[in-house]
């Protein structure tokens, strides 16, 4: 049975999470820009209709993208921070 994470983002001590997370976090930007809801879809006939639900196919397929080819987390973290002042660098001067 395919499983399928359902989000609901939760009030923390009067303060939300997603509020503390830096518009530039590469997290953040996956989740607002890579779409892979096409995998339910695709997905769908390779999955029981009885048992317990699976992990979420999106879930499943967007993690090893997150940290790929990096061999942790902050590694990851500082060359996406690079990237973006990067770009960011190099679109000041197109204005």
């Amino acid at each position: 049975m395919q499983g399928r994470k359902n989000y609901t983002e939760k009030l923390l001590l009067s303060f939300r999470l997603s509020d503390r997370i830096p518009r530039e976090n590469l997290y953040r930007m996956l989740r607002e820009t890579l779409d892979l809801s096409f995998l339910y879809k695709d997905t769908k006939e390779l999955y029981g209709k009885t048992g317990n639900p699976s992990i979420d196919p999106v879930v499943f397929f967007r993690n090893p993208m997150e940290y790929l080819p990096y061999s942790n987390d902050r590694l990851l973290t500082v060359a996406w921070e690079l990237h973006i002042k990067r770009l960011k660098t190099k679109n000041k001067g197109k204005n």
